[in-house]
């Protein structure tokens, strides 16, 4: 189940969104097998700004000061999955800091996601300040 995987559950609003979605992609109130399959096997294409991507988090550090370093640390526990973060709870503690607007908080969702796996290592984050971080995987 997706809450177990993930470790947190969809909010009625993102329940209510996601059948919004479906409603309109499909044109019906449920799906058949083959068009979830389809759904499922689309390919996301990862798209950024890495430079935006830079800028927002040198302006998330500049905003937060001394409190940057520990921006991830007390976060409640459902937020951690060992040294990394999913997609969703990255961007619910980015947008709690009050610094970065909603299009910079995607763009840099999507920078940090370079193993297109829905979940942002949290020491990558930190790198992109110090310019070691690199948007491709494996590096």
């Amino acid at each position: 189940m997706l809450k177990d995987l993930l470790k947190f559950s969809l909010t009625a609003a993102e329940k209510k969104f996601i059948v919004e979605e479906f409603k309109k992609a499909f044109k019906a109130t449920e799906l058949r097998k083959l068009q979830f399959t389809k759904l499922v096997e689309t390919k996301y294409k990862r798209t950024y700004n890495g430079e935006r991507a830079a800028a927002s988090v040198g302006k998330l550090a500049q905003g937060l000061g001394d409190k940057f370093s520990s921006l991830f640390s007390n976060s409640p526990d459902k937020i951690h999955n060992g040294t990394s973060v999913c997609l969703r709870n990255f961007k619910v503690v980015i947008q709690s800091a009050n610094y970065l607007t909603q299009s910079e908080i995607d763009n840099l969702a999507h920078y940090m996601n370079k193993d297109e796996d829905g979940f942002i290592n949290i020491t990558d984050f930190f790198h992109v300040t110090s310019n070691q971080y690199h948007p491709k995987k494996g590096m």
